[in-house]
């Protein structure tokens, strides 16, 4: 198994996880595919056909194709004679994965200023989410964190884990008991004063996909008249998303769920859920806090070119 394949499979069987981290090892997947293929439109077929097979196994994965669709307009205009295609491809890569890290960097720093006291609860590893919450421990923000374990894979522990190795207090609760604690009716002592997700989707629409869970816990949230917020680039826009997010939403194996499950069992194993604009207060971009309703307008400023 070559280079390019192992890299498919290890996205494919959920040894890399999450929107930026599928991402980029995508743009891995292409740098090691222009050091053998020496024709531009070769290369940008190729490159269609990697990204295929990876959203046959990914669907929920909007970073990648818009990785890949501003790539592949850059090889386009692939100037012959002045550079290798090679060299011209790396470059280009290189490009892309500095801005976007330039631009979480951003978000970090304005979802920092959010961050100041109190109980915040957050669903599964987000790495933008996580890195936040990093940060305004570093300012000495005084804060809680409260997060789900998040099932099947437990993901939660990654955040747990990482926040605790940084000195933030963190207290898990099962996926199930999530809804019930944010709520007004737990009769805890707990008072969730922010809830921050990340997220795999961004609607024009402004609304949100993020891991299977989040619908309930943006419900309870949104019920309670406790803000949530969405960090997340836009870069994760869904350029076809008007009306509605049409990105089609990643199932899982059953044996994710129930390894040895009986025979006549059905199991869905959801792996994103949906979160409608009206229980997003506001999204953590790039370029400050947005509000749901104004998503597109700043899309169609900033980021016109992945209108496609």
């Amino acid at each position: 198994m070559n280079k390019i394949e192992i890299k498919i499979k290890q996205i494919s069987d959920l040894k890399i996880q999450g929107a930026t981290s599928v991402a980029m090892a995508s743009l891995d997947i292409a740098a090691l595919a222009s050091n053998t293929i020496k024709d531009k439109n070769k290369l940008i077929s190729k490159l269609n056909m990697i990204e295929k097979r990876i959203l046959k196994q990914r669907p929920t994965e909007p970073l990648l194709q818009n990785f890949y669709f501003l790539l592949n307009q850059a090889l386009k205009n692939f100037p012959k004679n002045k550079i290798s295609l090679t060299a011209y491809t790396k470059r280009k890569i290189k490009e892309i994965r500095e801005f976007y890290i330039e631009q979480e960097n951003k978000i970090i720093k304005n979802g920092s200023k959010l961050i100041k006291r109190g109980n915040i609860f957050t669903h599964c590893h987000s790495s933008l989410v996580e890195k936040i919450l990093i940060e305004s421990r570093k300012r000495n923000k005084n804060f809680k964190v409260y997060n789900t374990e998040t099932r099947p894979l437990f993901q939660g522990r990654i955040t747990a884990r990482n926040l605790i190795k940084n000195k933030i207090k963190v207290t898990m609760v099962s996926d199930s008991a999530a809804a019930f604690l944010i709520s007004d009716h737990s009769g805890d002592k707990i008072k969730i004063d922010k809830v921050v997700l990340g997220a795999d989707v961004i609607g024009l629409d402004g609304s949100a996909v993020n891991k299977i869970g989040s619908f309930g816990i943006a419900l309870t949230a949104f019920e309670s008249k406790i803000p949530l917020y969405i960090a997340a680039s836009l870069m994760k826009i869904d350029s076809r998303s008007d009306k509605a997010i049409t990105i089609e939403l990643e199932k899982r194996e059953a044996k994710e769920i129930w390894p040895q499950f009986p025979k006549g069992l059905k199991i869905t194993n959801f792996a994103f859920d949906y979160i409608p604009a009206k229980f997003i207060t506001g999204f953590i971009t790039e370029y400050g806090l947005i509000k749901p309703k104004n998503i597109k307008s700043i899309v169609k400023k900033k980021y016109a070119c992945l209108l496609k």
